[in-house]
């Protein structure tokens, strides 16, 4: 479940206001790419209201196990942030059953291409880029964010992941319910030939140049163990790296929401992080949803 983040967020009491009166414009279905038959594409949210400066990015991966999801779930996401001024990309990559890896990756580098080379068009910073998702969009983000071939060359600034995989090769998913996504993913069994999984393991690239992480996980999930974000944080502590994880003390996969506590919690440091990166100085004003007003 992705929901909570928007639902909560706002950046100030006035920007909050001016959210109910005035709408982000939505461009959907926008294809950057179309391989083998397939057309991959990207959801556009931009921010209401003018700006004289080309506003940062915040680019949404949704989630699914590789094998399922779709773009839509950005939508949530992705609101709060864009009623803070950001420009909102959700987008879509070729799932498991339509191509294996690396084929995820290559699509989300296309789409930070494209958004380099629309940046002026959609008003757009395009050295101004945090990378975010969800679970498998988590995987995505952190090999995005990690791989400086990448980072680099789409001037990422920072990588958010909530409850990504980070080690494809661990001990932990030879018996794991989400083994069989894994051989559909990377096209053949990780433990028979263990590169395929390296390849795809964001904690491979870990680096002492990388840009910073922030990732959040339950400490109780039933599909991507906690320990993978522990793994990652303390890899990228010991090279130095700004890396911050956020336990949310007996939280499943995905089952975060607006009725959570925790998720005011995590909707605010999640901005402020962002903003910090992006050199955005604005303070953080959170609003209670209304379906937990009285």
């Amino acid at each position: 479940m992705m929901t909570g983040l928007a639902l909560v967020l706002a950046a100030t009491p006035s920007q909050a206001q001016q959210a109910v009166e005035e709408q982000p414009e939505v461009r959907r279905n926008v294809v950057f790419n179309s391989v083998d038959g397939v057309d991959v594409a990207l959801d556009i949210y931009l921010p209401a209201g003018e700006s004289q400066e080309p506003r940062q990015v915040c680019l949404y991966i949704h989630g699914g196990g590789w094998q399922g999801g779709d773009k839509s779930e950005g939508e949530i996401f992705l609101r709060g942030p864009v009623q803070a001024g950001w420009v909102g990309i959700s987008t879509s990559y070729r799932l498991s059953g339509q191509a294996t890896w690396p084929a995820q990756i290559d699509d989300v580098h296309d789409c930070l291409e494209w958004i380099s080379r629309h940046a002026e068009e959609i008003g757009a910073d395009p050295n101004r880029i945090v990378v975010a998702g969800g679970s498998a969009g988590g995987h995505l983000a952190l090999m995005a964010g990690l791989d400086q071939r990448s980072w680099r060359k789409y001037s990422i600034i920072g990588t958010f992941s909530l409850y990504g995989p980070t080690d494809l090769l661990a001990d932990e998913w030879h018996f794991h319910q989400i083994r069989y996504m894994l051989v559909n993913l990377l096209g053949g069994d990780p433990l028979e030939d263990p590169s395929l999984a390296r390849d795809a393991s964001p904690l491979n690239y870990a680096d002492k140049r990388d840009v910073p992480v922030f990732m959040v996980h339950g400490d109780e999930d039933s599909i991507v163990p906690y320990s993978q974000s522990v793994a990652m944080q303390e890899l990228l502590g010991s090279l130095g790296v700004e890396c911050r994880l956020l336990r949310v003390p007996g939280g499943n996969h995905g089952n975060f929401d607006e009725t959570d506590p925790d998720w005011t919690e995590i909707a605010r440091q999640f901005l402020e992080w962002s903003n910090r990166l992006a050199g955005v100085n604005m303070e953080v004003v959170m609003e209670e949803p209304a379906s937990t007003q009285n």
